[in-house]
């Protein structure tokens, strides 16, 4: 029988089985079949696909295209942003000039202000100079490219306009640190290099290419390669002077070299006595040991006893056992004698810093600290209750008192005033009640009178004094039998006339109108004529015209204090002195005084015994006097003068006289002006105008009597007929600026042994009988500079320079050679003698005006005009160019 087999197949439907397919080969299974490429049929499609900003999800995530924003600037890569990593780069953002396409328009810094760069090939910020190499214009500097073309070397980053340069004074081509010049591109003229590294640039053997490990060059001293660290036995590691390549046996110990102290043990206790050995490694042999000192460390004081040395607590191994164990005397002191005195001040020493104070003295209290004890009081021997102060002497006079000791030296003092009196008395014998170590007490019963007081006459004994004070016992006067503490008394003739009495006046009566109550109240004048006989002022006053008044003084004014006379008018009827000042002190403002006359000197104004006068605004008209001072008359005074005119001549002897603009018009035989033996003083601006007819003065101004100290000053001075303009006699003095015309003999007249200056002179117009412009008779060597001369014809010429042959200057009078220069007697050259820078004018002279070694002439048709002498007589520069002073 056959058999047949039957196969039954089942099928399948899709649903439970299918076959993954990739059709668009992108290495993605459709996503339909279980892969996962959603679009089987895109290549482009899959996942990890790039995105792209088309509205198709190309890679598979199920979004369509990237809207992210990375950089946060507002927009994204699908709106326009070209970089989502910067936030600066975006469609639509400003475009910046920073090498960057800000807008992501496809263009860098489009639209910018580009700048240029220069080639820097060196990296050192400064690039090569305009043309020498490619530049390049942008915003920013490119890489290799710099800001600036100023670089001089582009291969050399060292070399540029920062470059510092240093000196290479012996070539070896490392400079000097402390020799450079900073800020330069090239280098100085001369040896400059960029290294500073040499140490020693006097020598190229010194320098940091020198190989020191050569055996000329160890241990030499010298640091050949400018490293102190390598070889360093060619130095001093530890500046102690010595080299650990020669003798220095460490070289980072400064304690140990050879001349390092090492100090003999001998007891071996550990330290050293005062034997030492110069070495510089340990000296110690058998039998003998050495140590060093450490610092601070005495010496071993007994280096033969092992229980002696520094450290020692002698307070365990030998309190008081009279050794100073520890080598210290100022610890335990109380072992040894400090005072030497024989006791130990830890046995039974007072007191071991003083000899004086032991257990065998005796002493006293010395209760007031004069170093001298109460010897009433008991004594005390040995140490127990010393006193705060004591003395081994027993003599004191008071031990109250440190002023009352034996050593003192008094005086009698029976006041109490402070002052003694009698011989001096030393010691405690005879001590009165009352004594002083001062002595010259004045009176010794009154403790009113004491050498110290000030003490005033009080000669109407009303109880206050007057008059200069005086101080001390000396001067009392005889005649004063009364004085006062008190010196405000402003009548001592009155009794009824001090500080707070009651005021008396009299009317008109000056005499009366005393200020009784030194209150120091100005008296007035009213208008009209006030007569006295004469006026007596003996007590500090003022007189002066009342408001809008002009009063009129008739008869002598005497002041015999301090008085001020102001805006009157004093006349004497041409029978009497106007003014005299005895002892006193006037001041003259705006007074006027008429019709003065005296028999005998000072016919306007008298100034006697130290008084002194000053004169300021007025006049003197018509004063005369039979004797010296028409106008004012000083013997041993002080006078002042100013802004006056006096129709009388001026004398001042013994005093100091003091002129300003001052006129003095005189016809007397006598000096318009003398000056005797002045003490101080000056003239400025005085015009002395002698008469227009009849007998001259003999001079204009005298200085006479000689004098020491400063020369007397004289300025602005103007002389118009005298005999002699102007004589110095003895005086050492100084014109400047002086006329002299119409003089009669000579212009100025030097004589004596004084030095005396002259500048800035003229003398001119003399009368007929005219012997010399200037007449030198002087040993005291006068100076001259720019002198102006001229006269009439005379013998000798006058306007020539006249010096007595037998000083010190040469003579150029007539037809005499004396000076350095003599033509026809004129000088034609400088003086000879000091000083030899002088200027003559001289003249007249027939020749033309002309300049001869230093001396200057006027020719005769050009005579001068003083005060003005015309201004081709003068060297231009020399003189201003135009001529003399102007009075």
């Amino acid at each position: 029988m056959s058999s047949i087999l039957f196969l039954t197949a089942c099928f399948i439907g899709p649903n439970a089985f299918q076959e993954r397919v990739d059709a668009d080969g992108d290495g993605y299974e459709d996503a339909a079949l279980g892969g996962t490429d959603c679009n089987d049929g895109d290549a482009t499609i899959h996942p990890g696909a790039a995105e792209a900003c088309d509205g198709i999800d190309s890679d598979c995530d199920g979004a369509e295209e990237v809207l992210t924003d990375a950089d946060g600037d507002g927009v994204s890569v699908c709106a326009g942003d070209c970089d989502d990593t910067d936030p600066t780069t975006a469609a639509g953002l400003p475009e910046l000039c920073d090498a960057i396409d800000n807008d992501c328009d496809g263009t860098v810094d489009d639209g910018q202000a580009l700048a240029t760069f220069y080639t820097d090939d060196d990296g050192d910020g400064f690039g090569q100079p305009q043309g020498a190499a490619p530049t390049a214009r942008a915003c920013v500097a490119p890489e290799g490219f710099a800001d600036n073309g100023d670089d001089c070397d582009d291969t050399d980053p060292d070399v540029n306009p920062e470059t510092t340069w240093y000196e290479d004074a012996d070539g070896d081509g490392h400079g000097d640190p402390a020799s450079f010049a900073a800020g330069l591109c090239t280098s100085p003229p001369g040896a400059w290099v960029i290294s500073n590294d040499d140490c020693d640039d006097t020598t190229a053997l010194v320098s940091p290419e020198v190989n020191e490990d050569v055996a000329t060059l160890r241990c030499n001293g010298v640091d050949d390669d400018c490293d102190p660290v390598s070889f360093g036995d060619d130095t001093d590691g530890d500046g102690d002077g010595y080299l650990a390549c020669a003798d220095d046996c460490d070289d980072t110990d400064a304690t140990l070299t050879p001349a390092t102290p090492w100090f003999l043990d001998a007891d071996e206790d550990g330290y050293g006595g005062t034997i030492a050995q110069l070495a510089c490694l340990d000296p110690s042999t058998t039998g003998a040991v050495y140590r060093r000192r450490p610092v601070g460390v005495v010496a071993d004081c007994d280096d033969a006893s092992p229980s002696v040395h520094p450290g020692v607590d002698e307070g365990v191994s030998g309190a008081c056992n009279g050794v100073d164990d520890d080598c210290d005397p100022t610890t335990y002191a109380d072992d040894i004698d400090v005072d030497q005195d024989g006791f130990l001040a830890c046995a039974d020493d007072c007191d071991d810093t003083s000899q004086a104070i032991r257990p065998d003295m005796t002493w006293y209290a010395d209760v007031d600290g004069d170093s001298f004890g109460d010897g009433l009081a008991s004594p005390t021997t040995g140490c127990v209750g010393l006193p705060a102060s004591w003395s081994t002497s027993a003599d004191d006079c008071d031990d109250t008192d440190p002023d009352i000791n034996p050593d003192m030296y008094w005086f009698h003092d029976m006041d109490g005033d402070g002052y003694g009196i009698g011989a001096l008395v030393a010691g405690c014998a005879d001590l009165p009640a009352s004594w002083s170590y001062v002595s010259g007490d004045c009176d010794d019963t009154d403790p009113d009178v004491t050498p110290d007081m000030t003490w005033y006459a009080d000669l109407d004994h009303d109880g206050y004094g007057s008059g200069s004070p005086s101080s001390g016992c000396l001067e009392l006067p005889a005649s004063v039998d009364d004085w006062s503490l008190v010196g405000d008394d402003c009548d001592d003739g009155d009794p009824l006339g001090w500080i707070g009495s009651r005021e008396v006046g009299l009317g008109d009566d000056l005499q009366a109108l005393a200020d009784a109550a030194c209150d120091g109240v100005e008296l007035s004048l009213v208008t009209g004529t006030h007569a006295y006989d004469p006026l007596v002022l003996s007590r500090d006053i003022v007189v002066r015209a009342a408001t809008g008044a002009n009063p009129l003084i008739v008869g002598r004014v005497e002041i015999l204090d301090e008085a001020t006379l102001r805006d009157v008018t004093i006349e004497g009827g041409n029978t009497d002195r106007c003014l005299t000042v005895d002892g006193a002190t006037a001041t003259l403002l705006s007074v006027v005084m008429e019709d003065c006359a005296a028999t005998g000197d000072g016919g306007g104004a008298q100034v006697l015994n130290g008084g002194s006068l000053t004169w300021t605004g007025g006049s003197c008209l018509e004063c005369s006097a039979t004797g010296i001072g028409g106008a004012v008359h000083a013997d041993q005074a002080d006078v002042v003068l100013q802004s006056l005119t006096l129709a009388g001549t001026v004398n001042v002897g013994g005093g100091s006289a003091t002129l300003e603009d001052v006129v003095i018009v005189s016809d007397a035989l006598e000096a318009m002006l003398q000056i005797g033996s002045p003490t101080g003083g000056s003239i400025e601006g005085v015009w002395l105008d002698g008469p227009n007819a009849g007998p001259m003065p003999p001079e204009g101004l005298r200085l006479a009597s000689p004098v020491g100290g400063s020369a007397f000053p004289v300025s602005h001075l103007r002389v118009d007929g005298a005999r002699t303009g102007v004589r110095i006699d003895g005086q050492r003095a100084t014109l400047g600026f002086v006329t002299v015309v119409g003089y009669d003999q000579v212009g100025i007249h030097v004589q004596g042994d004084k030095p005396v200056t002259l500048h800035d002179i003229v003398v001119g117009h003399p009368g007929t009988g005219a012997t010399a412009a200037i007449d030198i008779d002087s040993a005291g060597s006068p100076s001259f500079d720019m002198v102006y001369a001229t006269g009439a014809s005379t013998t000798p010429e006058a306007g020539t320079l006249v010096v007595d042959p037998t000083g010190a200057w040469a003579t150029c009078a007539a037809n005499t050679t004396p000076f350095a220069h003599c033509e026809d007697g004129r000088p034609t050259g400088d003086l000879v003698g000091p000083p030899n820078d002088v200027t003559i004018v001289g003249g007249p002279d027939s020749l033309a005006g002309r300049l001869s070694n230093g001396a200057l002439y006027c020719p005769n048709d050009t005579p001068p005009t003083p005060p003005n002498p015309p201004p081709q007589c003068f060297q231009p520069g020399v003189y201003g160019g135009d001529g003399a002073p102007t009075f």
